[in-house]
């Protein structure tokens, strides 16, 4: 009997999306049942309501609850896909969306459980996003969804992120984080070390301005 069908239908997978590969494992004592999905090749997904195309991939693994005595484990290289305005943003997948007979499932089981897993994934994609957009209006929605589903251990991470939310909006508009930070150091050392010092600091501070700030000076 060919199983493909089956969890295709179970998994609520639809075109463009299909399992392409399913194999059975026995790890650590224990029976594991693993799902690879994948997409048609060239497929443009829709975001906002805009079809895009495919910009690049990163591999996603999810675990459904247990199917008989198997534990299952669905996975794939998830696209992301460069909006009109330049931003590279990860596709939702329908099996994780709220709905799905994998979320449904999931919550109907272990409905705390299955709320905190699908908030977790959602903030996952949250700031797999802002690596590229710099947006914060994403985290903010993600914030008031996951304070309205009462989870207490959900609400003192929600608390976390206010108490630090200076630093947080820095990073989101200013990519201010400490990577950055060091470039700057070292370039303003490396500024210091080839005019072998400044006697002058207001010299010293109007270089780093020049070469640090994009300062231009034209003449006329």
């Amino acid at each position: 009997m060919d199983e493909l069908p089956i969890f295709t239908a179970a998994l609520d997978i639809c075109s463009p999306w299909h399992i392409k590969r399913i194999h059975f494992e026995f790890e650590e004592g224990k029976k594991k049942l693993y799902i690879q999905v994948a997409h048609t090749r060239r497929t443009k997904f829709a975001y906002d309501g805009i079809d895009c195309p495919v910009y690049d991939h990163q591999e996603r693994w999810w675990k459904h609850l247990n199917f008989f005595l198997y534990e299952p484990y669905i996975y794939g290289q998830i696209p992301r896909v460069k909006t009109p305005d330049g931003s590279v943003r990860l596709v939702e997948v329908p099996w994780t969306q709220l709905g799905s007979s994998f979320t449904l499932q999931f919550e109907y089981a272990y409905p705390t459980l299955g709320q905190a897993y699908r908030l977790c994934e959602l903030f996952k994609q949250v700031m797999d996003e802002a690596l590229t957009s710099k947006r914060l209006r994403p985290l903010n929605d993600w914030i008031k969804m996951a304070w309205a589903s009462g989870l207490a251990p959900i609400r003192n991470f929600v608390n976390m992120l206010h108490n630090h939310w200076y630093g947080i909006k820095t990073y989101f508009k200013k990519v201010a984080d400490n990577a950055f930070a060091e470039r700057v150091n070292l370039k303003i050392q490396e500024i210091k070390r080839i005019a072998k010092g400044y006697r002058n600091i207001n010299n010293f501070i109007l270089m780093i301005y020049f070469h640090i700030g994009g300062l231009k000076f034209e003449t006329h």
